[in-house]
């Protein structure tokens, strides 16, 4: 159980929407390579949700803009696509901050221009 080369796709696009450019222009933090990472980590049932999860807001991103899902999502009227939106944005927000390189820039706040 691994991600597909779409689901990997879609994550990439989501995290460049999702992270700022000045953030991922200080560093580099290969967000999917994160997320398989984690993905080696976790339990069987714990890696099934979350290849769910993306399969699911990937799907759902064509209804939705693509990479524009969580922006386009929270103003859903239908609150299991917001929630969805919300935990697969997360989830790459947390592969990018978890990274150690990207602590630089919390430690440094002001050295991202």
């Amino acid at each position: 159980m691994t991600l597909s080369n779409a689901d990997r796709r879609f994550l990439d696009e989501l995290s460049r929407a999702l992270i700022p450019p000045s953030a991922r222009g200080e560093i580099d933090v290969d967000v999917v390579a994160n997320i398989d990472r984690m993905l080696g980590r976790a339990n069987a049932r714990h890696r099934m949700n979350v290849l769910r999860l993306v399969r699911w807001a990937r799907r759902l991103s064509f209804f939705y803009g693509g990479a524009s899902l969580p922006a386009r999502a929270a103003q859903s009227r239908l609150v299991p696509v917001q929630r969805l939106a919300r935990a697969v944005s997360s989830l790459c927000l947390v592969a990018f901050w978890a990274d150690d390189h990207a602590r630089i820039l919390i430690d440094q706040p002001g050295a991202v221009r």
